[in-house]
């Protein structure tokens, strides 16, 4: 299902879902904020311009956004469209005419782009014919459905399409949700960027402590540290989490500290994301990235993927960890036959500002369950 905002032209196209026996199935909301007043409280940023890629993304995030709060139930998948187009008019323009559209999804959105040719003559309704095809041509791309833009584009009118990853969610320590693109925000030079990565359910003093210890250690080089907590959203071996899931472990956090969600849950995914970053890890976490039965048993495969986040200058702060009677710490762990110690030497660093504490989300969840 989906939510579907347009400025500009294009604005027929709802007509076109609405004159179809059952157009409930797919359409949530519709909306057109035409003025610019109008397109400038419907969206959190101002767009540089109007009729831009930048705006239709900004657009379908936010139409995106109310189609989650909007669908029946958390497990109906939705998108959020975009259109904005600048089209032929009562007066002379010296701009091009032209229509943007995004789709935006859950883990991708798809954007469309077509510039028509001002030398053909269209009318504005012809030229609105075409933005609209291209807005339904979006939702059919998002639905699985062949369809065919039916008006005739010349071969100096292609329809240009992009995909992207949509971007990480960034919860600041206020609570306020960004959509975050690119590098870690407020960044400053010569600081070194710390990830506590975690399921966080829930968010309990050990999480707490590996971050402050990661602060201390880091400081003890005469450096600072910038840390931030990380969710994956999407699981290797788990249903991935839910919109209400994600808002109620990110609420956990204001107040406390920054939390970034991403659909990375491999660190091989991880470190792409957050080059030239410090990962903080538990012990265990740091042995089953030695062990090769997380690489389908290939201890070349497992070698490889250390190699490629050493070679994005990534390194793993590990937090011991009591087993038994032992206290675990990096020393302890097992490197695989065939493997140079030497190779990885700085990969794994002992974070010896830990305190030991023995602390399990599993029966933090079960005290919690008891407590209700």
């Amino acid at each position: 299902m989906c939510c579907l905002s347009i400025t500009g032209s294009g604005g027929p196209a709802l007509g076109w879902l609405m004159s179809v026996g059952g157009c409930s199935k797919t359409l949530l909301e519709g909306t057109i904020p035409y003025a610019h007043s109008a397109l400038y409280s419907f969206l959190p940023d101002k767009p540089g311009k109007s009729v831009s890629a930048a705006a239709s993304r900004s657009m379908a995030l936010a139409s995106y956004q109310k189609a989650l709060q909007l669908r029946d139930n958390e497990s109906q998948p939705v998108v959020g469209i975009g259109a904005t187009g600048s089209i032929a008019t009562t007066r002379d323009r010296r701009g091009f005419d032209e229509v943007y559209v995004t789709c935006w999804g859950a883990a991708t959105a798809k954007s469309y782009h077509c510039r028509m040719d001002k030398e053909l003559k269209r009318t504005r309704l012809q030229e609105d014919q075409i933005v609209c095809s291209l807005i339904i041509l979006a939702l059919a791309d998002a639905c699985g459905v062949e369809f065919e833009v039916p008006f005739k584009l010349e071969s100096n009118e292609p329809i240009k399409v992009s995909e992207f990853e949509t971007p990480k969610v960034w919860f600041s320590v206020d609570g306020e949700r960004h959509d975050l693109q690119g590098a870690v925000p407020d960044l400053a030079p010569g600081v070194v960027p710390v990830v506590v990565p975690g399921s966080f359910n829930p968010l309990h003093n050990g999480h707490k402590a590996m971050g402050q210890a990661a602060t201390e250690f880091i400081k003890q080089s005469g450096q600072e540290a910038r840390v931030f907590f990380e969710l994956s959203i999407t699981n290797v071996d788990k249903a991935p989490i839910s919109e209400e899931d994600l808002l109620t472990r990110a609420a956990q956090f204001k107040g406390q500290y920054d939390l970034v969600a991403t659909r990375t849950p491999k660190f091989a995914d991880k470190v792409k994301q957050f080059p030239y970053h410090k990962f903080v890890v538990g012990f265990d976490t740091a042995r089953r990235l030695l062990d090769p039965k997380y690489t389908n048993g290939c201890v070349q495969a497992m070698l490889e993927e250390l190699k490629a986040i050493k070679g994005v200058g990534c390194s793993f702060l590990v937090a011991g960890r009591t087993e038994g009677d032992e206290f675990k710490t990096v020393k302890d762990l097992v490197m695989p036959e065939g493997m140079d110690p030497a190779d990885f030497a700085d990969l794994f660093v002992e974070l010896t500002t830990f305190q030991r504490l023995d602390i399990s989300s599993t029966e933090l969840r079960k005290a919690q369950q008891e407590a209700q």
